[in-house]
């Protein structure tokens, strides 16, 4: 820990000072902070060891911990490295449902205990387990009708696509936007596989045209049959998701996903180009391109269509909503090996 620590770890390490505040466990005595913790000074000193030590009170302050296990993994795992799930079964190992005192909460209901917890757990997993295989199964079914499954050039990660939404968007009523997800997860990895490596100069224009168009009469204009391939599975997954969305939120979306892959394309062409010609690209031209050739924007843009709110037709254009993802790409950079930069 010692010279790592981030103005986030103090953000999670508040998030503990809060629950430390809203119920108080007596055999663990997990956390006692004082009114005027200075997070700089107590951080600081936290940070001194490579695990957070048993530290008494102090009369001017500072913290007693003695449940080390919990501060360690609050500390590790700050709240943008962490899985809802996870988290619930972190909490359920590490808390006894059975042994709690009320300090700021207003209600504990005392009949539940930390038996009562995980029957509710294992209902709760075991209903899941069978939504998310019967979506998995819809969704391998949607892959064969599109024939993704033929195409040579694409790798095959539906497994991994579908896994990286149910452990997000992980409640039944977000079944819209897990599908929504998965779908649009599966269709950037192949598109990102046919620009890099499957397609040629004239295929990857062809596709750009053909969803420029988006008219509904293509039949005629495929100059290979990746290209049909690649492009019918588009036209049916948009159409269909679009549909979905519009009628959610009242007014027509599709244009707007639509716009979307069609961003993404440009900017997967423009890469393609830079490796063709064999050009080396500023680092500012790269990462400006970059993070809409990341192919976040098809995966997360239009999954938030379904999870809930009505988006305004101004609010999807606003610096908010166009750099929820630019904010993960840069997340994504910072925090595992960005070799892969010009």
């Amino acid at each position: 820990m010692k010279g790592k620590t981030k103005e986030s770890d103090l953000y999670s390490t508040s998030l503990l000072s809060d629950d430390s505040d809203s119920c108080d466990n007596p055999e663990l005595s997990s956390l006692k902070w004082s009114r005027n913790w200075d997070k700089d000074r107590d951080f600081e000193r936290c940070d001194e060891y490579s695990s957070p030590p048993n530290i008494s009170a102090t009369a001017n302050g500072s913290v007693e911990i003695k449940n080390q296990e919990q501060v360690a993994h609050a500390l590790k795992f700050p709240f943008y490295a962490n899985l809802d799930r996870l988290e619930h079964k972190k909490h359920i190992e590490l808390s006894d449902g059975g042994n709690l005192r009320i300090l700021k909460t207003s209600y504990v209901n005392h009949s539940i205990n930390k038996k009562d917890v995980l029957k509710m757990a294992v209902e709760d997993f075991n209903l899941s387990q069978s939504m998310y295989r019967k979506e998995l199964e819809c969704l391998e079914k949607w892959v064969k009708d599109n024939k993704l499954d033929r195409l040579e050039f694409a790798r095959q990660k539906l497994a991994y696509c579908y896994l990286s939404t149910a452990a997000t968007l992980f409640p039944p009523e977000m079944a819209d936007a897990r599908m929504s997800w998965a779908k649009n997860s599966v269709l950037t990895t192949v598109v990102d596989d046919f620009f890099d490596v499957g397609g040629s100069r004239e295929e990857l224009l062809n596709i750009i045209m053909l969803v420029e168009r988006w008219d509904g009469i293509h039949e005629k204009e495929f100059c290979s049959k990746q290209v049909e391939i690649v492009f019918s599975a588009l036209y049916s997954t948009i159409n269909e998701l679009g549909a979905k969305a519009s009628a959610l939120q009242k007014r027509s979306v599709t244009p707007h996903i639509i716009e979307i892959w069609l961003n993404l394309m440009k900017s997967m062409i423009k890469e393609a180009e830079w490796l063709m010609n064999k050009s080396v690209p500023s680092l500012d031209d790269y990462m400006e391109n970059g993070y809409v050739s990341f192919a976040l924007g098809p995966i997360i843009l239009p999954a938030l269509y379904f999870v809930g709110p009505k988006l305004s037709v101004n609010s999807i254009y606003i610096y908010i909503y166009i750099y929820i993802y630019i904010y993960i790409y840069i997340l994504f950079l910072s925090t595992t090996n960005s070799s892969f930069l010009p």
